[in-house]
């Protein structure tokens, strides 16, 4: 999903053609606490860089990695063209995306198993307390906050000069104009458990780790943040979503568990969609 400024920003150039500094002044504290907030996260991690745990070597390599590529793109390309053909709405795809996604997750851990892989140690499950896990995704969470807000900056400035409008994703449009129930339970689910938990599983899990122990830590977080960005399919937030992705990797880095990423994307989406509620009762 796209970054919560991000989001404002392009939601209320419809709604009044309000800019990002105008929607700061309505809700300065917001986005000062974050800051703020942020910037006290990252001297924090600094100081502390040199007792990351760091990830290290995983019982699968490059093979596993693009045998695991070519299942999923084939099986997105499957339910991309049966979406097609059976004219299903945005919903319903968004709805058959998920179940792919899970089901995909559930095929890696069983082809774990059946190599005999316990899936628990080699995403660093056992080896790290899970509450600090957690408690770090947190931190790492408040830590990207600076980054992400100087490059919407940047961003936003080269747009206007440009004469460019920033657009919005199609799950974020989604969510703000629907009026089912249903439907933005299952949005809400989507976004803070559904997409953090597989998402991390394949790019940090999977395919960092393999990555990494061919060709090093950059080539790593480069390859996979780059491959993050381009597979949500929005030009305007592939700065704002690599830079995600390496703070993701980073944050897997320091305490080598799977779960810290995993929270700090849950929080990053659950911000997200904090953002589009509040636009929805205060339009």
């Amino acid at each position: 999903m796209l970054a919560p400024w991000n989001i404002l920003a392009a939601m209320t150039q419809r709604a009044g053609e309000l800019n990002e500094p105008d929607l700061m002044a309505q809700w300065p504290g917001f986005g000062i606490s974050l800051f703020v907030l942020g910037l006290i996260a990252d001297v924090f991690l600094l100081l502390r860089w040199k007792q990351r745990r760091q990830v290290g070597p995983k019982p699968w390599g490059l093979s596993a990695l693009f045998a695991a590529l070519g299942v999923s793109v084939a099986i997105f390309l499957s339910v991309t063209i049966i979406g097609s053909l059976l004219r299903l709405n945005a919903a319903s795809l968004l709805v058959l995306l998920a179940g792919t996604e899970l089901t995909l997750l559930i095929i890696l851990l069983f082809c774990l198993r059946l190599e005999r892989i316990d899936w628990r140690a080699a995403f660093g499950l056992r080896e790290y307390p899970a509450l600090h896990a957690l408690a770090m995704g947190t931190v790492f969470f408040a830590a990207i906050q600076p980054p992400l807000v100087t490059l919407a900056w940047i961003r936003d400035t080269i747009y206007h000069a440009l004469g460019w409008k920033i657009s919005t994703q199609d799950i974020v449009q989604m969510f703000l104009y629907t009026r089912s129930p249903w439907l933005s339970t299952f949005l809400v689910g989507f976004a803070v458990f559904v997409a953090p938990l597989c998402e991390e599983a394949f790019f940090r899990g999977l395919a960092y780790p393999a990555i990494k122990q061919r060709w090093g830590t950059v080539v790593a977080l480069c390859a996979v943040s780059g491959l993050f960005a381009l597979i949500h399919l929005h030009v305007p937030s592939l700065p704002l979503l690599f830079a995600l992705a390496a703070g993701l990797a980073l944050a897997y880095e320091y305490t080598g568990s799977l779960l810290t990423p995993i929270m700090m994307h849950a929080l990053f989406n659950l911000l997200n969609v904090a953002v589009i509620l509040l636009y929805r009762a205060h339009p």
